[in-house]
């Protein structure tokens, strides 16, 4: 399935570039080019220090949360810890969720900065197009295509926030079922159902909030070089 909307391209004209750059211009076009390809390494680092903090937190309280069952025989400290615990674990996943895919967000607006000086350089030498490998296309389709990324929600399971995501959503079905056997002794079954149905409601969610937030940050930047320069 596609997901990638309609983009708005710029309806004016495009201006005429002069053909002689000065050492001044040079200079700003490679820090400027410079300071993109910064960026985005450091929406990667930062992406991935804020999931590998949520698995180790979630990881350290899992052994943490084993060892209290087996102290507590799986009986009132074991539910009183666990439902202070996967309240904390499930927060701590929320907002490392919005913060990868905020992150997710500017690594594709610096990679479409960078096609749209990648289209500049071989406006002034067209000669070199055999010579780059990617896309000097700033629409959101090469884009994606150039970092990696497919159109289909199978893609948003595979990037960082879709994966943060299921994590955050098996916590929040795990305590939901946890509260209900603790508070209404329910059966274990109506209990497991309650956190798949919890779980699968979550992740539903998840996936429309980034397709919503992802795509709508994609349109708010318009396209202003459709398609590859030949």
């Amino acid at each position: 399935m596609d997901l990638l909307p309609k983009e708005q391209t710029n309806p004016e004209p495009k201006a005429q570039v002069s053909r002689d750059l000065s050492p001044q211009l040079i200079t700003i076009l490679t820090t400027e080019h410079y300071n993109l390809q910064n960026g985005r390494a450091s929406t990667i680092a930062d992406a991935g220090g804020r999931a590998g903090l949520f698995i180790s937190a979630v990881s350290t309280a899992l052994v943490a949360l084993a060892f209290i069952g087996q102290v507590s025989n799986f009986q009132v400290p074991f539910f009183v810890f666990s439902l202070i615990l996967f309240p904390t674990l499930f927060f701590l996943g929320i907002v490392t969720f919005e913060r990868t895919l905020q992150s997710t967000i500017e690594d594709v607006l610096y990679a479409r900065g960078m096609s749209r000086l990648r289209h500049l350089f071989l406006e002034y030498a067209p000669d070199l197009r055999p010579y780059f490998i990617l896309s000097t296309s700033d629409d959101a389709a090469a884009t994606l295509q150039k970092i990696g990324m497919g159109h289909t929600y199978w893609q948003i399971l595979l990037g960082t926030p879709g994966t943060i995501a299921v994590i955050t959503s098996v916590i929040g079905g795990t305590f939901i079922g946890l509260l209900l056997d603790a508070i209404f002794r329910l059966p274990f079954e109506i209990c497991v159902g309650a956190g798949i149905i919890c779980f699968l409601a979550s992740v539903g969610f998840s996936l429309w909030y980034h397709k919503h937030k992802f795509f709508r940050a994609i349109q708010d930047q318009p396209t202003l070089f459709p398609g590859s320069l030949q």
